[in-house]
């Protein structure tokens, strides 16, 4: 007869296996706040046959109960004869201008990533499940998300090199709490959980009862059900989006309106948001859909402010980009090792760690993420736009050449160079981002130690 802890493990190795999220016998750090989910997903992937790694963040919070947690993590850790590291953070100053939770957040997957490069871990397992998807999915309906909102909580996504995965996201709290409670594995219980300050706190203490009870009584199914269809619709209607893109800019002639005349509005509004954010502005729905009026009516010579920065203006068949400010105007940033800037609407993240010769620099670099030897840095990294006079030396070709003659080489439209983002060591261009990377800082048979630059969408 299978149990609720059989049940539990058949699901998470369920999970596992049809969303590939580990391969048999790779080691995963898994973060353990020491809440029955947590719990539950450390003793499952034990069970399962993982090498596991536990890592706990306490967060010096609750009037010293969250040092209560730590040790009761440690403890649970030891049980188990695996390893276990725990992070201490206390920014109750807030230094860095954030509300407290999302300070936390920041602090707390940017910990799972430096923590998982020490250990050697290729994979961050956490213990989002079905309960969390639903109250999500509430959460975001009721601030109007989009279509790609309403996918929820993805079951893998990308940190720099390092998956972070949710092997629990198909077992509900209910199932969970039952399963550790016959196993007989303990759990702490965190009051800040039934705290009605929290939205999801009264979505999941109110509001769903209520739903429940009075609409129906499947609402969770129904929502998880929701998510499933949305998934796959989105990934479609994206795949179509970056056809529609390519179709829509062309070289030096900005946006093609009668490119995007032709598209469903719903197309038009990802084509636009994909242009603007490569323009480095990231605007709202409604500021989404003024743009379009104005790039299907606007009459020749006809202008809209984009940011501070970049003016669109018409002609009779596409909208050109201009700027706002003089060539010598630049935008700057410092982005510093072990830390993140905010640069033109996208976070860039610098990472340093000891160099794997057995990393595939070839796969493992991309459009948004890119590596150099940390040594070979001689001054500040600085994020800006490019100045009168920049030269770069691209990597595997010798000697400098100017920038522009470059950028123009790499058939990039004119009115996309001033804001196209610059990653520099002084006057020395390390990347151009997106684009190239230089020789200036790479990585050689020397090279001991890696310095990487990876770049998000804020919204992500």
């Amino acid at each position: 007869m299978s149990t609720a802890w059989d049940t539990l493990l058949v699901a998470m190795a369920g999970t596992i296996e049809k969303h590939d999220l580990l391969s048999p016998q790779q080691s995963v750090l898994v973060a353990v706040s020491g809440g029955a989910d947590s719990m539950a997903l450390l003793h499952g992937l034990h069970a399962l046959g993982y090498p596991v790694r536990v890592l706990h963040i306490d967060h010096c919070t609750r009037d010293g109960a969250s040092a209560e947690d730590a040790a009761f993590v440690e403890d649970a850790a030891r049980a188990l004869g695996v390893p276990c590291t725990i992070k201490v953070w206390n920014d109750k100053g807030n230094a860095s201008g954030d509300s407290f939770e999302m300070a936390a957040r920041k602090y707390r997957y940017q910990c799972y990533v430096d923590t998982a490069h020490v250990v050697e871990a290729k994979a961050i397992a956490t213990g989002h499940h079905a309960d969390d998807q639903i109250e999500t999915l509430l959460m975001r309906i009721l601030r109007g998300t989009s279509l790609q909102g309403l996918t929820g909580i993805p079951y893998q996504r990308r940190a720099e090199d390092v998956l972070v995965i949710r092997p629990l996201l198909d077992c509900s709290r209910k199932d969970i709490q039952e399963a550790l409670t016959e196993r007989g594995i303990a759990w702490r219980e965190d009051e800040t959980n039934i705290d009605a300050k929290y939205q999801r706190n009264k979505i999941r203490h109110e509001l769903l009862p209520y739903l429940r009870e009075n609409y129906n009584a499947n609402a969770d199914e129904a929502l998880l059900r929701l998510s499933d269809n949305v998934r796959d619709d989105a990934a479609l209607l994206e795949r179509l989006a970056d056809d529609a893109y390519g179709q829509s800019i062309h070289k030096g002639k900005g946006l093609q309106r009668d490119a995007l005349r032709e598209l469903p509005v719903s197309l038009q509004r990802r084509v636009v948001l994909k242009w603007t954010r490569h323009l480095g502005a990231n605007p709202d729905k409604a500021r989404i859909d003024d743009l379009i009026v104005f790039i299907d009516s606007g009459k020749t010579g006809t202008r809209f402010d984009l940011s501070s920065h970049v003016q669109l203006i018409t002609d009779t068949s596409t909208v050109q980009v201009y700027k706002n400010k003089s060539a010598d105007d630049v935008e700057s940033v410092e982005l510093h090792p072990g830390s993140t800037a905010t640069f033109q609407n996208r976070s860039y993240t610098a990472t340093t760690r000891p160099y794997d010769a057995e990393l595939d620099l070839k796969a493992f670099c991309a459009p948004h993420r890119q590596v150099f030897d940390a040594r070979k840095i001689t001054g500040t990294l600085q994020l800006r736009t490019r100045k009168k006079g920049d030269t770069f030396t691209p990597l595997g070709m010798a000697g400098t050449r100017k920038l522009k003659d470059v950028l123009m080489d790499k058939h990039i439209p004119v009115q996309d160079r001033d804001a196209l983002p610059l990653l520099c060591d002084g006057a020395a261009v390390l990347w151009i981002v997106g684009h190239q990377p230089g020789a200036q800082a790479a990585v050689d048979k020397g090279t001991s130690h890696l310095l990487t630059v990876e770049v998000h969408d804020e919204t992500e």
